[in-house]
C-alpha cells in the first residue's frame, strides 16, 4: 500500500487502547509513516487509501521482556530478527550472554527493531551463571564489571541472585549473593543510571532482589504471596517465564523429571495469578535462545501461560505491547484473529507493508 502523500486510513473493529482496555469501531490515520491520529467511529474516505480491518483487533507491537542472544545469533542475527517480527514482536530485553553478544545484536538490528541489552550477566563465582554471565568474588569485582558494561552501552544491569530450578530434585541450585552485597552492586548500578534486574528463584532469594532494590524479578519460581505483595509496594515487576519452565519436559531424563515440571508450573500459574491480582505488573519473557525454546512462537506461548493463570485478555496484551498508545507512533501494528497474530504491518520504503507470517 504505496503512500505519495495521502493519508491512509485503518479501520479497526477493536483497538487497545492507552488504558489498557479495547475500544470498538476505531480509525488510524496515518500519515507520512506516522500515526497522525485515533479517532472514534466513522473517518470520511475522500482521497485516502483504506485498509480495512474492521472484523480484526489491532494491538501495539510486543515487547518480549527476557531472552537471550548468543555467538550462533551473531552471523544469523536477520533470521532471529525475522522469527521476532513475524511473531509481532519488535523489541526484546537481552537476558545475557557469556561474551556479551546481546551488545552486538543491539548494533546489528535496526530500526525499527530494538533491542535492550544488559551484555553479560553478574553472578557470584562458584554458583550458577556461567554460561549467560561473568563471576566475581566481590563487591569491587562486580562495580568494575558494572563500569565495564556501562562503556560498552548496556541498556540495564542484570544480576544472578540464585541458581534455577532442578527437574529432578523440584529444587533450585546453588547461586546468588548476600544481601547485603546485592545491595552495594545494585546501589552502585542505580547511582550510575541504571536499573538492575535479578535472575531470582526460590522466595529468600527473590525477596532479598526486592529489598536490594531491584526493578525486576526473572524466573521467581517459588515465590510466595508475601514476597509478591512485597514486589506491588516496591513497583518491582515481575517476568515469570512460565513458558520457559514448562518447556523443561522436552529435555526432561526420565518421567518422574516431568511430573516434577508439572507440579512446579502450576505453582507457578498460582503465582502468576496471585501477582496479578495483587496488582504486580506481570510481564511477558520469553527466555528463548536455546534451541528448544525458539524465538518468537516461545513468546506467543508465554502469552497462552498467561491465559491459563487467568489473565483476561486485556490484561495479557497490555502486558505483551511495547507502548499501549500508538498515536504519535510509527506505523507498525499487530492484527489478532481472536488472540492469533494473522497479520503484522510495517512502515518501510514509504509504504505499509505486511510481513509475511
Amino acid at each position: 500500500m504505496p503512500d505519495n502523500g495521502d493519508l491512509i486510513l485503518v479501520r479497526a473493529g477493536k483497538l487497545l487502547k492507552a488504558d489498557g482496555r479495547f475500544a470498538g469501531n476505531q480509525c488510524l490515520v496515518i500519515r507520512g509513516g506516522l500515526i497522525e491520529s485515533i479517532t472514534d467511529g466513522v473517518e470520511k474516505e475522500e482521497g485516502r487509501r483504506v485498509l480495512d480491518l474492521s472484523s480484526k483487533t489491532i494491538t501495539p507491537p510486543f515487547h518480549d521482556y527476557h531472552l537471550h542472544f548468543s555467538g550462533r545469533n551473531s552471523s544469523g542475527h536477520i533470521e532471529a530478527e525475522t522469527d521476532l517480527m513475524k511473531h509481532g514482536i519488535f523489541s526484546v530485553d537481552e537476558g545475557g550472554d557469556s561474551r556479551g553478544y546481546g551488545l552486538e545484536m543491539e548494533r546489528r538490528l535496526k530500526s525499527p527493531f530494538r533491542v535492550k541489552a544488559c551484555g553479560y550477566a553478574i553472578y557470584r563465582k562458584g554458583g550458577y551463571g556461567k554460561y549467560i554471565g561473568r563471576g566475581v568474588s566481590d563487591v569491587h569485582e562486580a562495580k568494575g564489571l558494572i563500569d565495564e558494561l556501562i562503556s560498552k552501552g548496556a541498556g540495564y544491569i542484570k544480576v544472578i541472585n540464585s541458581g534455577v530450578f532442578d527437574p529432578a530434585s523440584g529444587r533450585i541450585t546453588k547461586g546468588g549473593f548476600e544481601r547485603d552485597v546485592l545491595e552495594k552492586i545494585t546501589g552502585y548500578a542505580n547511582k550510575k543510571g541504571l536499573d538492575v534486574t535479578c535472575h531470582a528463584n526460590g522466595d529468600d532469594r527473590i525477596r532479598d532482589a526486592v529489598l536490594a532494590g531491584a526493578s525486576s524479578v526473572v524466573h521467581g519460581f517459588s515465590v510466595s504471596g508475601e514476597t509478591l505483595h512485597m514486589m506491588r509496594e516496591r513497583g518491582v515487576s515481575f517476568v515469570p517465564t512460565v513458558n520457559a519452565l514448562n518447556s523443561l519436559k522436552k529435555v526432561a531424563k526420565t518421567q518422574n523429571e516431568k511430573y516434577i515440571i508439572d507440579i512446579a508450573v502450576d505453582a507457578h500459574l498460582n503465582a502468576i495469578k496471585e501477582a496479578s491480582d495483587a496488582g504486580v505488573r506481570v510481564l511477558p519473557g520469553s527466555d528463548a535462545g536455546p534451541p528448544f525454546l525458539p524465538y518468537g512462537s516461545s513468546f506467543i506461548e508465554e502469552l497462552e501461560f498467561f491465559r491459563k493463570a487467568g489473565m483476561s485478555p486485556e490484561q495479557i496484551l497490555a502486558a505483551a505491547v511495547t507502548d499501549l498508545s500508538l498515536q504519535g507512533q510509527r506505523a507498525v501494528f499487530i492484527v489478532l484473529d481472536g488472540s492469533r497474530v494473522e497479520h503484522v504491518y510495517v512502515w518501510k520504503e514509504n509504504k505499509l507493508s505486511l510481513l509475511e507470517i
